[in-house]
Formats: structure tokens, C-alpha cells, sequence
């Protein structure tokens, strides 16, 4: 993996950690972030929506290599999902003012 190229190829590329896992990856776009707020309100899918979440967004590791990553550490989606999440804006706080 050489960063360069992955942002040579990317643009903005972004590390997350997760305990041992590492990913880079790229902004979610709205359509995948969409997809994911879709899909998260329903327990029964919560895993599998953070997972292609981070499918959507890694840029290394990806394929089958990610797809190990998922099966050793499947708890850590969530995480990484979260992160990817506050990425597309999910974190910042709002401010009201009164004009």
C-alpha cells in the first residue's frame, strides 16, 4: 500500500484504527451514507449496514483482504462505521442563533 498513490487515485484519503485494524479510506459519499442511515435503524441489519458502509468508503484494504479483517474482528465495523459516519458530518454540532 503506498499512500501516494492511493491519494493520487483518491484524493482525500482518511486512516481510521480500530484496535488492530487499520483502513484508509475516503469520505462517504451521500449516496453511501444514505444507504447506511437507511439500513442502521433496523437492528437486525445494523451489522451488515456498517460493513458496507466501510466497503463503500476503504480504499486499503479491500476485497477479500477487508472481507478477513470483518471475520477476525467482526465487532469492530461498528466502530469504523461510526468514524466513517462523523466523516460525513454525522458528529458536528449545530448552532442556533437568533437573528
Amino acid at each position: 500500500m503506498n499512500l501516494e498513490e492511493l491519494r493520487a487515485r483518491h484524493g482525500e484519503v482518511f486512516e481510521i484504527t480500530s484496535g488492530d485494524i487499520t483502513i484508509y479510506c475516503v469520505r462517504p459519499s451521500r449516496a453511501a451514507f444514505m444507504r447506511y442511515v437507511a439500513r442502521v435503524q433496523d437492528r437486525q441489519k445494523l451489522l451488515a449496514a456498517c460493513e458496507d458502509l466501510v466497503r463503500d468508503c476503504a480504499v486499503h484494504p479491500t476485497g477479500q483482504e477487508l472481507e478477513q479483517l470483518f471475520e477476525r474482528w467482526p465487532g469492530a465495523t461498528l466502530t469504523l462505521a461510526v468514524k466513517l459516519a462523523e466523516l460525513a458530518g454525522a458528529a458536528e454540532e449545530a448552532r442556533v442563533k437568533a437573528l
